[in-house]
């Protein structure tokens, strides 16, 4: 049996119970993660592979983006110190249905550019499993698009921007702890926060010729529910990496931002 994107659903899940991960997943990988542990084994330089250790899986996928409240806001993005939880993850293709237990977000990322759907691009963590089948009904709603977003840095909004993204970092670290082959210790440390802006140069430069190094960075982004709602991502005193304008023969003058935050708050 031969098997299309088509057949692939992904939700989060307790108990019989599913729940929408915030947007449509396309591309999404699912990998076992084994470490081969080898040594000279006999006189005759040969290597023996003495032990499979250190097995994890990963869930990577994209996915466009339908909302924020269900998933992404309380499964991806902190607010702080050791806040990140775990869920369970039910992905199947149509043939191998899955439930992975203990997961946590990695990374997420959120880019948004002039055409196309917004999308967030995710990477999770899991060291456990458990039969499972359900039934999913994706979320009928439309895709958020740049109409979606606003930005501003160091309070001057920024209206002529052609490409906007952040992601958090939760630092998701694997330990093997005991004789078994499965990692057993899955778990988040610090979350790190980055992003990039590209827009349209129409005055000064955003972090100026002087000292400043911080400033407040605020992403708001408002979905297409009937009754739409905003979340607005404020990364307090993000710290300027690089911001950088350009021109390429007679265009427009660019300013490129990236920033590094330490701080989110996100109602």
């Amino acid at each position: 049996m031969s098997t299309t994107g088509k057949s692939w659903k992904i939700a989060r899940y307790d108990g019989v119970t599913p729940y929408n991960i915030d947007g449509i997943p396309s591309a999404p990988i699912i990998t076992k993660h084994v470490d081969q542990e080898q040594e000279l084994g006999t006189g005759q330089r040969r290597m023996l592979n003495l032990d499979a250790t250190n097995i994890y899986w990963t869930v990577n996928m994209r996915m466009k983006l339908l909302r924020l409240d269900q998933f992404i806001k309380p499964y991806a993005f902190v607010t702080a110190e050791g806040d990140l939880p775990s869920f369970n993850l039910y992905t199947t293709d149509g043939t191998t249905a899955q439930g992975h237990t203990g997961v946590y977000v990695d990374r997420c990322e959120i880019n948004v550019g002039q055409r196309g759907s917004a999308i967030a691009t995710l990477n999770m963590i899991c060291n456990a499993y458990e039969t499972k089948t359900l039934t999913v009904t994706p979320d009928a709603l439309i895709p958020i698009t740049k109409a979606g977003f606003t930005a501003s840095v160091g309070g001057t909004s920024i209206t002529k921007w052609t490409n906007i993204r952040f992601a958090v970092d939760n630092s998701v670290a694997r330990v093997p702890t005991g004789t078994g082959a499965v990692v057993s210790e899955v778990y988040p440390r610090q979350p790190v926060y980055t992003g990039r802006i590209e827009f349209v140069k129409t005055g000064a430069p955003l972090f100026g010729y002087d000292a400043v190094v911080k400033r407040d960075v605020i992403i708001a982004v408002t979905d297409n529910q009937a009754t739409p709602v905003t979340k607005t991502f404020t990364f307090t005193n993000a710290a300027v990496n690089e911001d950088a304008y350009q021109v390429e023969n007679l265009d427009l003058t660019y300013e490129i931002l990236t920033w590094t935050g330490d701080k989110l708050t996100l109602p």
